[in-house]
């Protein structure tokens, strides 16, 4: 039987729900605005003046230029068009295949683009991280080759809610492009998970492509955007018509865009106010959970201005984490084991691993919502040690 009569949704890094707000703009914008955005016909040039619209407004939160930003189907083709488009750009201007940096927590989408350049004789080195999930920058210094084309590192960890310093790894890659006289490597950022949290402003971070989706800021899901600063020279990897400049071919998705925008614009209103209610929660959760519930083990940095608001990645000696959700789930509690993208393929979490944790048991993943109260909280801690006193009897 439920704890209570309402679920409790814990798994907002997996996805959000729709904003009321962006709900709106989507269903009125699908309602109303029909026509292809490529067409010369009046709803054609409505349907585009909604995606010049969305444009300007993520350019304007980002701080760059409209023509700098890609609307994809969301974060895995972003990474992927980043990744792969660098890759192959190199490869058709140089006959050579290029050298890829990345670090070992990244997403799936990341690691597996990477991975593909190997086909077609790509290098790839993987960065390690520290127990915290910070990479190891004299690694990121040693790496670096004359054919390294792109350096990719995430923003915040999807998992473990890590929040990497872009601007220091930033200079890393300038001051070494300066003393080589190089526009490479670029830097690239998955940032899928920052926006409800953390500034989005390109320049200041120092990146030179950024991923961004809608499903995890209370948009839509199915859409997102690439930012590709305008000095930065990628191939499409999608043939076609040749929207979004040429490098993402496609009738563009414009009630999605649009409401995209929308979400995106307001994580940048609320930022502050997310940050402060979210964090609040977050560290009552893991302050009680240490109190109430033996044999804990927390992962990911213990430091607040190191992780995202949201997150808790918590394991329970003796504990099966996906028994546990399943659990959770049938208490009301829905929460996950990790990515959301690979947690039913790969059960065993490359980032634990790579933070240098091999528990049998591994952990299971609580994402906060800009939602979650007090009460729903106190949901959570009851079903948690309901269920870590079943399981330990088992």
């Amino acid at each position: 039987m439920k704890l209570w009569s309402r679920k409790v949704y814990a798994d907002t890094a997996a996805s959000t729900p729709l904003d009321p707000r962006v709900l709106t703009v989507l269903t009125q914008t699908a309602k109303n605005i029909f026509g292809n955005p490529s067409s010369i016909h009046r709803a054609g040039l409505e349907a585009g003046k909604i995606l010049d619209t969305s444009r300007e407004k993520i350019a304007g939160i980002l701080g760059v230029s409209p023509e700098e930003i890609v609307f994809t189907s969301g974060g895995t083709e972003a990474n992927n068009l980043a990744i792969r488009g660098a890759f192959e750009a190199y490869y058709k201007k140089t006959g050579k295949p290029a050298h890829i940096i990345v670090s070992a927590i990244e997403h799936k989408s990341v690691l597996e683009a990477a991975e593909n350049c190997k086909i077609f004789g790509g290098r790839v080195t993987v960065l390690p991280v520290d127990q915290n999930g910070h990479t190891n920058l004299t690694e990121l210094k040693n790496s670096f080759t004359e054919d390294t084309v792109l350096v990719s590192v995430g923003y915040v960890n999807n998992e473990v809610g890590t929040v990497v310093d872009l601007k220091q790894i930033s200079k890393i890659i300038r001051d070494y492009r300066k003393k080589q006289g190089t526009a490479f490597p670029y830097f690239h950022t998955d940032a899928c998970q920052a926006p409800r949290f953390f500034s989005l402003k390109a320049e200041s971070l120092g990146i030179d492509m950024m991923t961004i989706n809608g499903s995890k800021i209370y948009g839509p899901k199915g859409v997102g955007c690439l930012y590709l600063n305008k000095d930065v020279k990628i191939n499409p990897i999608q043939m076609g018509g040749g929207q979004e400049f040429g490098l993402r071919s496609g009738t563009q998705n414009v009630a999605g865009i649009s409401a995209f925008s929308t979400a995106l614009e307001i994580c940048e209103q609320e930022r502050d106010a997310q940050v402060k209610n979210v964090s609040t929660i977050r560290d009552y959760l893991v302050e009680e959970i240490k109190k109430q519930i033996s044999g804990a083990i927390f992962y990911g940095s213990t430091e607040s201005t190191n992780r995202a608001p949201n997150n808790i990645n918590v394991g329970f000696d003796g504990v099966m984490a996906e028994d546990l959700v399943i659990g959770l789930d049938v208490l009301g509690i829905e929460a996950s084991t990790g990515s959301a993208c690979s947690s039913k393929s790969k059960p065993e979490s490359h980032v634990l691993k790579a933070l240098g944790f091999t528990s049998p048991f591994s952990s299971i993943r609580l994402s906060l919502g800009k939602d979650t109260n007090k009460k729903e909280a106190n949901i959570i801690i009851e079903a948690l040690k309901k269920e870590t006193t079943r399981l330990r009897r088992k």
